[in-house]
């Protein structure tokens, strides 16, 4: 399987400009045709929209936290992982290769 999603179609279903769709999609899909080549194209495209929306809110800078008047917002730095924390894990993991290593 393949994944067909195009970066027209991603800017559509983040709803962010083409020039950042552009530039996330073949990430994206590279991690997902990786982590699961065998799994269907529309949990794989599903898992790239996923992907590449958890990397577009993510900030670039190491900021922790942000407040606008009474909104408050906090990043954990910690946190990596496209694919973990997008949720695209969970949807590929069904179709994963897994294989024992040699005792």
């Amino acid at each position: 399987m393949a994944v067909t999603l195009t970066d027209v179609q991603l800017a559509e279903a983040l709803a962010v400009n083409q020039a950042l769709a552009d530039r996330l999609h073949p990430v994206a899909v590279g991690l997902v045709e990786r982590y699961a080549p065998l799994a269907p194209e529309a949990v794989q495209n599903e898992a790239v929209i996923r992907c590449s929306g958890w990397l577009a809110e993510q900030p670039s800078a190491s900021v922790r936290s942000e407040a606008v008047g009474d909104i408050r917002t906090a990043f954990s730095p910690a946190m990596h992982g496209a694919l973990r924390h997008s949720g695209a894990m969970g949807l590929l993991s069904l179709w994963r290769a897994r294989r024992a290593g040699a005792i």
